[in-house]
C-alpha cells in the first residue's frame, strides 16, 4: 500500500542556477547533489522545503535523449509557465510574498483570499509555477 510521497520532480534548464534559487532564494535545504555515472551521467540535484526533511524536490533537467525537437518544445513549455505546478504550504501568505519579493522572485499572482485561505502564485527561473497558500483557520 502507498503511504507516502517522498520524491517530485521538476524541469530546469540550469541545474546551478536552480539550486541557487531554491536553496538561496526560497530558503529550501540542500539534500542530494551527486553525479550518476550509471545512468549517462545524469546529475541527482534535490532539495527539502524547511522542516520536511523526508520529502525531496528533485530538479531535473530537460535532456537531450529525448530527442532534439523533444527538448525545444519541453524548454518552451517551460519557458512558458505550461507545467504542472506545486502547491507550498506557509504560515503567512502575505509576509512571505513580500520577503520573496524583496528577493526578486517573479509573482504572476498576488495574495488573495480565497475560501480554502489565502494564496499566491510565482515562478522559478525556468518558468515552472508555483502556489504558495496560508490555509484557512479551522
Amino acid at each position: 500500500m502507498i503511504q507516502r510521497v517522498t520524491h517530485a520532480f521538476i524541469l530546469v534548464t540550469d541545474q546551478d542556477l536552480a539550486r541557487e534559487f531554491y536553496v538561496d532564494t526560497l530558503g529550501f535545504t540542500p539534500k542530494t547533489d551527486m553525479v550518476l555515472e550509471q545512468f549517462d551521467g545524469m546529475r541527482w540535484l534535490s532539495v527539502s522545503p524547511p522542516g520536511q526533511d523526508d520529502f525531496e524536490l528533485v530538479l531535473d533537467m530537460v535532456r537531450p535523449f529525448q530527442g532534439p525537437e523533444n527538448q525545444r518544445q519541453m524548454t518552451e513549455l517551460l519557458a512558458a509557465g505550461s507545467m504542472p505546478t506545486v502547491i507550498f504550504g506557509v504560515a503567512d501568505c502575505r509576509e512571505t510574498y513580500e520577503e520573496l519579493r524583496a528577493k526578486g522572485v517573479d509573482f504572476y499572482d498576488p495574495p488573495t483570499e480565497h475560501f480554502y485561505g489565502i494564496d499566491a502564485g510565482f515562478r522559478d527561473p525556468f518558468g515552472n509555477p508555483f502556489r504558495m497558500t496560508q490555509a484557512k483557520a479551522v
